[in-house]
């Protein structure tokens, strides 16, 4: 550094030296301060987000200096999983003035140089941008960045010609964490005046795998379909005449950079307008052709008005034809109501549309379809039977022909049908059964109640059947039409019918008129009365009094329960007797006789009579015998062998079961009775009981030993004495008891007491 000097003075009293120059040299000792900081501070970021970071200088560089400011990336302390540069993030580094940048992390470093300029003084802060990657793998909550100014390297450099030096140890340190946030949908576009519209379908980042058939409509199709990243677009066109659609796209159809399914949006109720269609439209066949007939189209709301209409129609083994114009008929094709397809195959079922069109080229299609067979083929008659009666013989005073054709049939009446050999009239009416083709026609009235011969039905000449075509029915009957009724109105005589009644033995049975099987083919004639044309076989068949051959009773007299069948006392069998009869109408009487059968099921008789027992005179005592008598017992229904129970006080006595019995002490005081019992002929036990007897009475029973004495011994010359053990004797009669001893062997006299 230099310093020029320059004297001047403008007082005279001194003499001016020449000027001169002094150099002078300085030292830049001037230190400088190096810090890192981030504008969110330690705070994580996501993935695809970014952080922001600034190396600032204490001070300026000027001309001829320079600092380089190592950074180091890694992670904090060990065990802590760190993200990985150029996998998981990248570093960008801004422009600034005298700030270069070395975007290498070549061993985790990454530089910034300071530099002053030769006039003017370099940036402070140098500006760094740190972007997170998505690399496809789930971060963890502890991939760690920590960012440091190398501080080794700063000390040891220093910088170049920064005689003052440089320091600095800030440090940041963060997380980077994953991507899990859904992308989000907006629909929009969904309404409209047009046939059909754009919608718009945009997400809240860029997405993959969306397609057309994530799009799902109601009452729509989607096509025209385009778009990638964040937005698509489709036309919605309706699929019917409704005003209202819905659009949905589901969640998890598409899917971001992290593989994160977008969410669920929809857009309900809104409005895609179009023209109405043309309708009821109506399909009218002819022969080759076929008129199509439909309502004028109304006008919708925001359309230009229906301008014309189009037809298509589906053509056997080809498919629906091209739209075709309706033809003007009348200077106005907005009002056609009416269009003739022509050159059509007979008897080819075809399907056809209408749609209307306007200016803007809105079109609606017809909201049914209808088919119709062009045809030039006369309809026949398939079948002529007799329906109501079936038979060809009859006396009903209707009778009904049902007439089915081979199609379909217009213009059906009474005068296009003869009927020959009555007076009768007929009636006409379609039969209901969809698809049958069939006509009920119904003769009645006229001659037809008193008539004798044919009834037939026939085609009339001038009558005027004709398929929906307009075809000329050809009457040609076939081969087995059934035309002709044969009606017979001569009285018939009725009939009777076999009948099996069944009653209860000593019971009488009263019959009714149903009982008789009255049957007449005569409309409206009933049973006037029955006639007996054999008599029973047993038993008795009684009018009051008994009836007799031939005799007539009236129905009335039946319905009063005046006719009664009585069987003989105790009398059975199934069949038990029959009787014959026939029955009228009262004007006719049945050509056969018939029978009725008289069951007649048994029932149980009770006996009459007892048991007797015979006893003996005087007094009854134990020890007598008493016999059981059978003779007094009577069975209507058959005696059986005979079992007997003895029985005292009405009780039972075990093991007295024979026709006999010998009262013994425990009988004495009571009376004794015998029930005697048997099967009858039908199967039922039967049983009788004799009247008791006197009461019995008791007689004198010895005393039995019930313990023997054993043998005794005895001094002679010395008196002997003994005491009987209680219970050694017994007395079933209950009385008191004396002893005497006897020697054995003497002549039984007792021993002295």
């Amino acid at each position: 550094m230099s310093i020029a000097h320059a004297a001047s003075s403008t007082d005279t009293n001194y003499e001016i030296a020449d000027a001169g120059n002094v150099a002078v040299t300085v030292n830049d000792d001037d230190p400088t301060t190096v810090t890192l900081a981030s504008t969110t501070g330690n705070s994580n970021i996501a993935e695809r987000s970014s952080k922001t970071f600034t190396v600032t200088l204490g001070r300026g560089l000027v001309n001829g200096e320079s600092l380089p400011v190592p950074l180091s990336f890694g992670s904090v302390g060990n065990g802590v999983a760190g993200a990985t540069s150029g996998t998981d993030y990248t570093v960008t580094g801004g422009t600034a003035t005298g700030v270069t940048h070395s975007n290498v992390l070549d061993g985790g470093v990454y530089t910034v140089t300071f530099t002053g300029l030769e006039s003017g003084a370099t940036a402070t802060t140098a500006t760094l941008t740190l972007s997170a990657a998505i690399n496809g793998d789930a971060e963890e909550s502890d991939e760690n960045v920590f960012i440091a100014i190398n501080v080794h390297v700063l000390n040891t450099s220093s910088g170049t010609g920064l005689n003052g030096g440089a320091s600095g140890s800030s440090s940041v340190s963060f997380f980077i964490t994953e991507d899990t946030t859904a992308p989000t949908v907006d629909i929009s576009g969904l309404s409209g005046t047009s046939g059909a519209v754009t919608v718009t379908i945009t997400f809240s980042e860029a997405v993959t795998g969306f397609t057309v058939d994530d799009i799902m409509l109601t009452n729509g199709v989607a096509s025209d379909f385009t778009g990638s990243g964040t937005t698509y677009t489709a036309t919605i066109t309706l699929t019917d005449d409704s005003m209202v659609t819905s659009l949905v796209i589901a969640s998890d159809v598409a899917t971001d950079a992290a593989n994160n399914g977008n969410k669920r949006a929809s857009a309900n109720n809104a409005t895609v307008a179009r023209l109405q269609a043309p309708a009821p439209l109506t399909a009218t066949p002819d022969d080759g052709q076929v008129t199509l007939s439909w309502t004028v189209t109304a006008d919708n709301t925001g359309f230009a008005a229906a301008t014309k209409y189009r037809y298509q129609y589906l053509e056997p083994g080809v498919g629906f034809t091209d739209w075709r114009d309706v033809l003007d008929n009348d200077g106005d094709l907005s009002d056609e109501t009416s269009h003739v397809v022509t050159s059509l195959t007979n008897d080819v079922n075809h399907l056809f549309q209408v749609r209307a069109v306007n200016g803007a080229g809105n079109a609606a299609s017809t909201t049914a379809m209808p088919s119709a067979t062009s045809d030039s083929t006369a309809p026949m008659v398939t079948s002529i039977v007799r329906q109501t009666p079936s038979t060809s013989l009859t006396d009903a005073d209707s009778l009904t022909w049902r007439v089915t054709f081979s199609e379909s049939v217009t213009g059906v009446d009474a005068a296009d049908f003869t009927i020959t050999g009555s007076t009768a009239m007929a009636v006409v009416a379609a039969v209901s059964t969809a698809a049958s083709f069939s006509w009920d026609v119904t003769a009645s009235g006229g001659d037809l109640e008193s008539l004798e011969g044919t009834v037939t039905l026939g085609f009339a000449s001038g009558q005027n059947i004709a398929d929906t075509s307009g075809n000329a029915l050809d009457s040609t009957l076939p081969a087995a039409a059934e035309t002709t009724y044969t009606v017979d109105n001569t009285p018939d005589a009725p009939t009777g019918a076999d009948k099996t009644v069944t009653m209860n033995e000593d019971t009488a049975y009263t019959f009714t008129a149903d009982e008789f099987g009255f049957s007449d083919a005569d409309e409206g004639d009933t049973l006037a009365s029955v006639k007996i044309t054999t008599l029973e076989t047993a038993g008795w068949l009684k009018f009051s009094t008994d009836v007799t051959l031939n005799q007539v009773i009236s129905k009335a007299q039946i319905d009063t329960g005046l006719l009664i069948f009585t069987p003989a006392a105790n009398a059975n069998s199934a069949p038990y007797a029959t009787f014959g009869f026939k029955v009228s109408d009262g004007a006719l009487e049945s050509a056969a006789a018939n029978t009725i059968t008289i069951s007649v099921t048994p029932v149980n008789d009770a006996p009459t009579g007892k048991s007797t027992i015979a006893e003996f005179s005087g007094v009854l005592s134990q020890g007598d015998t008493l016999t059981a008598g059978t003779d007094a017992i009577n069975d209507v229904d058959n005696l059986g062998t005979f079992s007997y129970q003895w029985k005292r006080g009405g009780t039972a006595i075990t093991g007295a079961t024979s026709s006999t019995y010998t009262p013994v002490q425990a009988d004495v005081g009571s009376t004794i009775t015998v029930t005697v019992s048997w099967t009858d002929g039908d199967g039922t036990v039967e049983s009788v009981t004799s009247d008791p007897t006197r009461t019995l009475t008791n007689i004198n029973d010895a005393p039995t030993v019930v313990t023997m004495i054993g043998d005794q011994s005895a001094t002679e010359a010395e008196v002997f004495g003994f005491t009987v053990p209680a219970g050694t004797f017994t007395d079933s009669d209950g009385d008191d008891l004396s002893y005497t001893a006897t020697q054995a062997d003497t002549d039984s006299t007792p021993l002295p007491e």
